[in-house]
């Protein structure tokens, strides 16, 4: 609408730049489509959250000025419900259908320019529910809704549970016999107070396509579903 945008971010594409200057970002291509659709005032727009590179799904911009410090608010206040989608290595042992993990996270260690994270005494307080879709012999499909949504929290939250994402290649599930090209972590749906009408709003993304494939892959027999 006038004040908001909500792009279907492919994995692949970073957030913000890069040390690649060639290389292509999130922000300046939302700036270039907004432009090309004919805006003749100059384009304003300001992005409040971000996901890791190879991470797929719905993010949230802001068009005008006059609704940053809104929705600043409602993030910061927790009034954003962000619900990611993933498929993780299979449990060892019995899976509960649901659990929370709530803990404290920082930066651990720096591996090849790339920050790892994991549960500190000192670190950023962080809270994400877990829901399980279905198991499956080759891998687990399932939701995660983190509050606030610290750097890498779901990716740490599930490796130091036991249930690394597939195709995580900093916390311990690359590959696993080529069932993931990417990693398997989609922002699927993102619910939020307008902040000019007040009014509830829902934008969900649809599965991209490799992690359908992922999905086919690992679910030939399924041993029990939720």
């Amino acid at each position: 609408d006038e004040d908001l945008f909500v792009t279907d971010n492919p994995p692949g594409l970073p957030a913000q730049p890069t040390l690649d200057k060639a290389r292509d970002n999130l922000f300046p291509a939302v700036n270039r489509f907004l432009t090309g659709r004919g805006r003749r005032d100059k384009t304003y727009v300001g992005v409040h959250h971000r996901l890791d590179r190879d991470t797929s799904g719905a993010v949230l911009f802001t068009k005008s000025e006059r609704v940053n410090a809104a929705i600043a608010e409602t993030f910061s206040t927790r009034q954003v419900v962000k619900i990611y989608q993933a498929i993780t290595v299979p449990r060892r042992g019995r899976l509960e259908k649901q659990w929370v993990i709530k803990n404290r996270l920082g930066k651990i260690s720096s591996k090849s320019k790339r920050s790892r994270y994991g549960a500190v005494k000192d670190g950023d307080a962080a809270d994400t529910s877990f829901r399980v879709i279905a198991e499956y012999p080759r891998g687990i499909w399932l939701e995660a809704s983190p509050r606030p949504g610290r750097t890498h929290e779901i990716r740490v939250h599930l490796a130091e549970y036991g249930l690394a994402i597939l195709g995580d290649d900093l916390y311990g599930a690359a590959g696993v016999g080529e069932l993931a090209p990417r990693l398997m972590l989609h922002a699927a749906e993102l619910i939020f107070p307008h902040p000019i009408t007040g009014l509830k709003v829902s934008v969900k993304s649809p599965l991209p396509r490799d992690f359908e494939e992922c999905l086919e892959k690992i679910q030939d027999k399924p041993e029990r579903e939720f």
